[in-house]
């Protein structure tokens, strides 16, 4: 049987829009394989230059549909460390089963 290329993505569910695999098969047997990023770059990082702390979140929010509160997170984390804020453990134990939940459902 002779070699050809499948590709899978960016629409593919596998790939949930972020990048695309292309696969090269010799029958049933993976030969190759090359992975193409980048397909929902959208400037974020340009765009928050010019916003204010509170306007951020939400786009860290749009950043990835399926893991949308990591994201957010992982901003507000690196703004508490650069801030030096104290976080209540309360709210650190309600962020860790937030995200545990986030991660179950994805």
């Amino acid at each position: 049987m002779a070699q050809m290329w499948i590709t899978m993505g960016p629409q593919h569910p596998m790939t949930h829009g972020l990048w695309t695999l292309r696969v090269k098969v010799d029958g049933e047997t993976v030969v190759d394989a090359k992975a193409e990023l980048g397909y929902i770059h959208r400037g974020v990082e340009k765009i928050c230059e010019s916003r204010e702390f509170l306007q951020i979140t939400p786009y860290c929010d749009r950043l990835c549909y399926v893991s949308a509160m990591t994201w957010s997170n992982s901003y507000i984390y690196a703004a508490e460390d650069l801030l030096e804020v104290e976080v209540p453990e309360r709210a650190e134990y309600i962020r860790l089963i937030s995200a545990e939940c986030q991660r179950i459902a994805s």
